[in-house]
């Protein structure tokens, strides 16, 4: 059930965002929660020396910051947004949408000849 709460979300956020902003987000996020989640249940740093968890600490920052760094260095005007987000529009456009809820019941211009084989 995680996995599939996980994918419903990320399915939502690249339906509503462009994936070059996705996807950073949900590496980070993903890193964090995988080692929040072993020094929970395998108690990961438990037997390590100070220096050593201090030094995976630096790493996963690093790594955080570097990819905040690189998102923020990206010249994209072409994103109106204050927030630098821009929607994808994947679905019909409402005018479009309308036109067909007018001509729900007339269909006498669709054919139906079954399937169609393409010749060359």
């Amino acid at each position: 059930s995680c996995i599939m709460t996980q994918m419903n979300y990320l399915n939502k956020s690249l339906d509503l965002f462009n994936t070059a902003r996705v996807t950073p987000i949900y590496y980070v996020f993903f890193t964090t929660f995988v080692i929040v989640a072993s020094v929970i249940l395998f108690k990961d740093w438990k037997d390590q020396e100070p220096a050593n968890v201090v030094s995976q600490i630096c790493g996963f920052l690093t790594v955080f910051i570097g990819i905040h760094i690189l998102q923020m260095s990206k010249s994209d005007s072409s994103h109106p947004d204050a927030d630098g987000f821009e929607k994808i529009h994947s679905h019909v456009d409402e005018a479009s949408l309308d036109d067909d809820e007018d001509d729900d019941d007339d269909h006498s211009d669709i054919e139906s000849d079954g399937p169609r084989a393409d010749t060359e």
